[in-house]
């Protein structure tokens, strides 16, 4: 039955860390000031805090036409990175965050399943279709390690990576998740499962995967299975799952409504509508059937609904209280995370794509105080 754990954990020898990184580890991300993954960081939960007031009216600052469709921007060393598939194949895009000019690029190879990127401590983490797992230096291009990982054959995870550490997938015979180290490249730990996913989530010390019908949480360092939960179902359909405040939304399309995991032990506490959410405090925010709409996590109750005039693509990302949204004809729309009110929306040009639950390839990012928009083969940058 497909969705089941695998028997038998493969280990490789596991580095150990510092106490002080433990901890932090163990306390979670915190607050991301940057993109550094699909929807934000290695929690995927879509939140940015900038130091600086970033609120409407936003302008916009550049674009850049890149001849091809746009990955999800991640920000490193006050670079913009991007992949763009078009004619030429597939390419990795630094742009210089504040001129919007492409400081470097190179093709990728391997990509015929799909191609994504990560990064941290100013390294680029590469995981694409075929393989090796790459990284390089973000402010230069250049290859700092490879790795081809073990017994599978295709790696379209989306990777995350923090405190050192880098953590991907990879399927055909089962999936498996890997953890490495970021400085060398070198496998730690890896699970077999028995189904396929999207990406590895963090948070709450803990690293999860979820696949169909399942969700096993791992101890973050040591790879130690902690719990499983079994959703009583089987098939495809994994799908990014946010981690927010010891909870970890389940957004696959075997959940309708998607599910809410309490992260210590791995029941069940709740459920929710709509695609991958957001948050601010105690409210919830995600694309409900041609709505955004604002959910009070303790209640349950819709504290708020926005429907625009043109459906809602990718999930929405928060800055400082705002929530930000792109349509599928292009509009960037910019509503109060308390009352809905919409306070601005800004036509890009060419349309968006409509990508809510599995593999993700495209979303919004920011940093450097900016706000990192692909829409279509352009991609803009806004802010105050």
């Amino acid at each position: 039955m497909r969705g089941k754990l695998l028997p038998g954990i493969r280990f490789g020898s596991v580095l150990a860390l510092s106490c002080v990184v433990a901890l932090a580890f163990a306390q979670g991300a915190g607050a991301a000031t940057a993109s550094t993954t699909f929807q934000v960081d290695p929690a995927h939960d879509g939140i940015v805090t900038f130091s600086k007031p970033f609120a409407p009216p936003l302008k916009m600052k550049w674009s850049i036409n890149l001849q091809g469709t746009i990955s999800y921007p991640i920000v490193s060393d006050s670079f913009v990175i991007v992949l763009t598939t078009g004619p030429v194949g597939t390419r990795m895009v630094a742009i210089n965050a504040a001129t919007g000019k492409i400081t470097w690029q190179k093709l990728v190879d391997g990509t015929g399943g799909g191609a994504f990127i990560a990064s941290d401590n100013g390294r680029l983490f590469l995981a694409t279709a075929a393989g090796p797992f790459q990284a390089f230096d973000a402010a230069t291009g250049h290859s700092l390690w490879s790795t081809q990982l073990p017994d599978q054959l295709y790696f379209n995870f989306i990777p995350v990576a923090a405190y050192g550490y880098v953590y991907t997938g990879g399927d055909e015979s089962g999936t498996d998740i890997y953890q490495l180290n970021e400085a060398t490249g070198a496998l730690l730990w890896r699970h077999l499962l028995i189904a396929g996913g999207v990406s590895p989530t963090l948070g709450d010390g803990k690293a999860y995967m979820p696949i169909p019908c399942n969700v096993p949480a791992y101890n973050g360092k040591t790879g130690a299975l902690i719990w499983n939960y079994a959703g009583g179902c089987e098939g495809g359909g994994g799908a990014i799952a946010p981690y927010y405040r010891q909870r970890l939304y389940l957004t696959s399309s075997n959940y309708a409504p998607g599910i809410i995991l309490d992260t210590s032990n791995g029941k069940t506490v709740g459920t929710f509508p709509g695609s991958a959410p957001t948050f601010i405090g105690s409210t919830s925010y995600a694309i409900s059937g041609v709505s955004l709409a604002a959910t009070n996590m303790l209640t349950g109750n819709l504290r708020w609904s926005f429907t625009p005039k043109d459906t809602l693509s990718f999930p929405p990302i928060v800055i400082n209280g705002n929530i930000y949204t792109l349509s599928n004809g292009g509009t960037l729309y910019v509503n109060a995370g308390g009352n809905g009110k919409l306070l601005q929306s800004i036509h890009v040009g060419l349309a968006g794509a409509r990508q809510l639950l599995q593999a993700p390839s495209t979303g919004l990012g920011a940093g450097d105080d900016l706000l990192f928009v692909p829409s279509g083969n352009v991609l803009a940058a806004f802010g105050p």
